[in-house]
């Protein structure tokens, strides 16, 4: 192999670090309004883990990866219902918005969700299963749902149920099917 004066600037990927399921208190660290895939909105809620063993995770994690389009991963996502949406979308922001008053002191949901910035509430965290672009299975722990901070702090808030997908596809690993013996190798 011929030597390249790029290899002394590489850096060392990094141990992926994965959140472990279960709650932690969350802060804000900010809130965009974006479009969905159907049209209507949804915010795109930033936070970070404030709390805990697992405190400034997100942070962590941004600031150790070296990638140049590295993102923040900690991103949650809330529907905005509108008037002809169903209750089932109401009743998330309200459940969302119930979490964030009772979490924070003095704070009342007034439609105005740029005061989100800062708030703490308790985030219910699950590992959700997904097909990779392979065809191979995946899971990575997200947030599912927001509940009042002490909830999570006196131990009372539920622990979530996994997210699975059912019916898997086949991800049996080709070298799993090799004989035990074999005679003939096709390397040295």
């Amino acid at each position: 192999m011929k030597r390249s004066n790029r290899y002394e600037e590489a850096k060392v990927i990094g141990d992926y670090r994965r959140l472990p399921k279960g709650n932690y208190v969350c802060k804000i660290m900010g809130v965009k309004v974006k479009e969905n895939r159907n049209g209507g909105e949804r915010f795109e809620i930033s936070y970070d883990i404030a709390e805990g063993d697992y405190a400034h995770f997100f942070e962590d994690d941004y600031k150790s990866n070296s990638d140049e389009n590295k993102k923040w991963r900690g991103i949650f996502n809330q529907s905005v219902p509108d008037d002809d949406s169903p209750d089932w979308m109401w009743n998330q922001m309200k459940t969302f918005t119930n979490a964030l008053e009772e979490s924070n002191n003095g704070y009342h949901w007034d439609w105005n969700e740029n005061k989100w910035k800062g708030l703490i509430f308790g985030g219910l965290f699950r590992v959700e299963e997904f097909v990779k672009n392979d065809g191979t299975v995946g899971s990575t722990v997200r947030l599912y749902k927001a509940r009042p901070a002490n909830d999570v702090r006196n131990g009372t808030a539920p622990i979530c149920r996994d997210k699975l997908i059912e019916n898997k596809p086949d991800d049996t690993d080709d070298f799993a099917k090799l004989p035990d013996t074999i005679d003939d190798l096709p390397f040295d």
